[in-house]
């Protein structure tokens, strides 16, 4: 674990209102430099410790999955955070829909 995750994970213990922006602004910063495996880490710590990610966030990681051709991950994200409580915006569809796209996959466009 990196400084800043335990850093991150102090901000949480305290019960702090800028753990959800700690963490949120961490798992784009992850998902900006193609790092999935610690951006979804990051997001099952969330988690684990009852925090939910800002939007943009989300978005990030979603976009970060379409990207790598994990489109199934993408859907199963969606249905497991709006399990969660949080709605999907206009902006997530459009970043799945951009990205489907740029990889030429008009029949998984059709399906969202």
């Amino acid at each position: 674990m990196v400084e800043i995750e335990y850093l991150l994970e102090a901000i949480a213990g305290i019960k702090s209102v800028l753990a959800d922006m700690g963490f949120s602004i961490y798992m784009i910063a992850l998902c900006m430099v193609g790092k999935l495996d610690a951006a979804l880490r990051c997001m099952e710590k969330m988690d684990s410790l009852s925090l939910l990610p800002l939007p943009t966030a989300f978005n990030s990681l979603i976009k970060l999955l379409t990207q790598e051709g994990l489109v199934e991950g993408a859907e199963s994200l969606l249905e497991v955070t709006q399990d969660q409580g949080l709605v999907p915006n206009q902006s997530t569809f459009s970043i799945i829909v951009n990205e489907l796209c740029k990889q030429s996959d008009s029949k998984q466009q059709l399906m969202f």
